[in-house]
């Protein structure tokens, strides 16, 4: 305690929980896994007392056409895809939040004048589960590519494998809800919003399946003042800017600015399958871009962010490197590659800078 003042670090010292954790247990949200899942909440176990890492991985791309699962359909082998540290970056966190960039389903079609068309087959969940992803984000102009039903069905397959998603839903409200994880007694929001031009009506409405979208900052901002207010700590993803660029549009920047404004703790961009820049706004991360996972496509800097969260906040945040090639996203393994990545990333921050362990930071 100090200054008379009880802080969020006093509270969960003597409690192991924060106040929003104990608001829930009171209000009776948690009395049961089926009860908290009502309320949109799951709890986990964290392998560190007193903080929660948290994994984010971009745009996972899986096309039935395409020569990543060409290349696992010969195998079998997930390492075939994704190298053991990429893999374990993602699977050893305590919660992996990914961005499902493509739709999913065993029904539906592609939307009439669409061109661009990511779809996979409904056996290809068994790859998300077997990445333990825990939230996924459907906010994006690919996940609802195929269709109404084909997202409904997309959402029903993410529920039954124990995954919550996020950015989409089977009418508006459903496609604003935030998902909170609760770990090791504290509270970690996520919300997912895509900012991109939609010419196919992909919006979620009254009575209509589709992603959240905004076209003005301020209805993203609504969603996240509301989910602010339950949570310790709010991770808001945002899937807007130039494709395949690693320069960040004025738009993004003054968007990002609105959501951290609006109670975000961290903004963290999508769409272009390139890594972005990272820049601090009064003290808060926004990572313009973190780029793609894996995805089918030219060789390209990959990164699996880390988040290491207490009770009073980010303790540290740092990347893991990886290079994706035509069909493989492979572990920078050399001091001398790792620093040429995170030398090319730093090159794009505005004011913040990149360790030889990766650990992101703001410049002082």
């Amino acid at each position: 305690m100090k200054s008379g003042k009880v802080s969020a670090e006093d509270f969960y010292s003597s409690y192991g929980k924060t106040l929003h954790v104990l608001s829930d247990e009171y209000k009776g949200y948690l009395k049961d896994d089926e009860t908290a899942a009502a309320n949109h909440i799951y709890q986990k176990d964290g392998a560190k007392d007193g903080q929660a890492e948290i994994a984010i991985a971009g745009n996972l791309t899986l096309t039935e056409e395409g020569y990543t699962l060409g290349k696992y359909d010969e195998t079998g082998d997930l390492s075939q895809m994704l190298s053991e540290q990429i893999l374990s970056a993602m699977t050893g966190a305590d919660a992996l939040f990914l961005n499902q960039e493509f739709s999913i389903s065993s029904k539906g079609e592609a939307l009439s004048g669409k061109t661009s068309i990511l779809h996979a087959n409904a056996e290809r969940m068994n790859i998300l589960e077997a990445l333990g992803a825990d939230v996924v984000s459907l906010g994006n102009e690919h996940a609802a590519g195929y269709g109404q039903d084909a997202l409904k069905e997309n959402m029903e397959l993410l529920k039954n494998a124990g995954m919550a998603y996020v950015g989409a839903g089977t009418d508006a409200a459903d496609a604003a809800q935030p998902v909170y994880l609760i770990i090791n007694g504290i509270k970690i929001g996520f919300t997912s919003a895509s900012g991109m031009e939609d010419s196919y009506d992909m919006a979620a409405g009254d009575g209509k399946a589709g992603i959240l979208e905004y076209t003005e900052a301020e209805q993203y901002t609504k969603v996240i003042q509301e989910a602010a207010t339950k949570c310790d700590y709010l991770i808001v993803y945002d899937h807007e800017g130039k494709g395949d660029a690693n320069g960040v549009e004025s738009y993004q920047k003054e968007h990002a600015a609105a959501f951290l404004q609006a109670g975000a703790d961290i903004v963290i961009g999508g769409h272009s399958d390139r890594l972005q820049g990272i820049e601090y706004i009064d003290g808060k991360p926004v990572v313009y871009s973190i780029g793609s996972v894996l995805t089918d496509g030219t060789s390209r800097y990959s990164a699996v962010l880390k988040l290491n969260i207490t009770s009073e906040g980010l303790k540290e945040m740092s990347l893991v490197p990886g290079i994706q090639t035509e069909d493989m996203t492979e572990y920078l393994d050399s001091t001398e590659t790792q620093k040429k990545m995170y030398d090319a990333v730093a090159a794009l921050c505005p004011n913040a800078s990149i360790d030889e362990n990766g650990v992101v930071t703001e410049k002082k």
